[in-house]
């Protein structure tokens, strides 16, 4: 079986920084790149969450008041 070089998790975590600790400090994982800090003053409609749909995602409004959904199939 080959060798796991890499992989590229995505998260919602509570506390960024005690999470990555954890990867890095215990699991012996490397961070090659993390996105930009914190979601910017965004503020959640819906968090993440599985729809009755069948579709996993998270809603936010604009500037203006519209929604937009974010997700993939369940």
């Amino acid at each position: 079986m080959p060798n796991l070089i890499y992989i590229s998790p995505s998260f919602i975590v509570a506390d960024l920084k005690t999470s990555v600790s954890f990867y890095v400090d215990q699991l012996g994982f490397e961070v090659r790149y993390m996105g930009p800090d914190g979601s910017r003053g965004v503020t959640f409609h819906q968090p993440l969450r599985d729809d009755e749909d069948g579709l996993r995602g998270f809603e936010v409004a604009d500037a203006d008041g519209y929604m937009s959904f974010f997700g993939r199939p369940n």
